[in-house]
């Protein structure tokens, strides 16, 4: 009898011990991972902290906008109105028909403010052969049924590129140019 009281004795201090000794180590493991944390924070760990090396001051204050002699908003209007030199507006559709001599095909040249002074020209191409040259469209004009020969295209479709060049409307001045994919399907009548 007194072995078994000696052995539940030994066996609930074993349970106490295990107990104690996980607590322990959790609380070291809890302090170690928010020293850490703080450690890391510190150097600048975008993904930890929120301040470090990394960051901006704050305190540094904001410069002004313009060149001294005018305001923000003379400034702004400047930077919009060079903005808007550089940007137009085209509505190019991605695939073309090509059926008994003519070409089926959504490019406009769309009238508004970005493109009341610029022209487009529009070249179908395949790989380095120009294949069709559309005219030049004003702001507000669209490329109409054309009349062109693309008979040496088997029939189904063929992925060719369509380039978009930008002009000055007053100046003929070159702008920019944009090349885009375009699938032509070829239907014979």
């Amino acid at each position: 009898m007194r072995k078994e009281k000696v052995a539940e004795a030994t066996s609930k201090n074993s349970r106490k011990k295990k107990k104690r000794i996980l607590g322990i180590l959790a609380a070291f493991l809890l302090v170690v991972s928010a020293a850490t944390g703080y450690w890391l924070s510190e150097r600048g760990n975008d993904f930890i902290g929120t301040k470090g090396k990394n960051h901006m001051k704050d305190n540094r204050g904001y410069g002004v906008y313009g060149d001294g002699n005018s305001n923000s908003k003379d400034m702004e209007k400047v930077l919009q109105e060079e903005t808007n030199k550089s940007m137009y507006h085209m509505h190019v559709g991605t695939s073309a028909i090509y059926k008994g001599g003519e070409l089926i095909w959504d490019v406009k040249n769309v009238l508004d403010g970005f493109n009341k002074d610029k022209v487009i020209q529009v070249d179908v191409v395949q790989g380095e052969k120009v294949l069709f040259q559309s005219p030049t469209l004003l702001p507000g004009q669209y490329l109409p049924k054309t009349k062109v020969n693309l008979d040496f295209l088997t029939e189904g479709e063929h992925r060719v590129k369509s380039r978009l060049h930008v002009y000055n409307a007053k100046t003929k001045e070159y702008i920019n140019t944009l090349e885009t994919p375009l699938i032509i399907k070829v239907e014979k009548p």
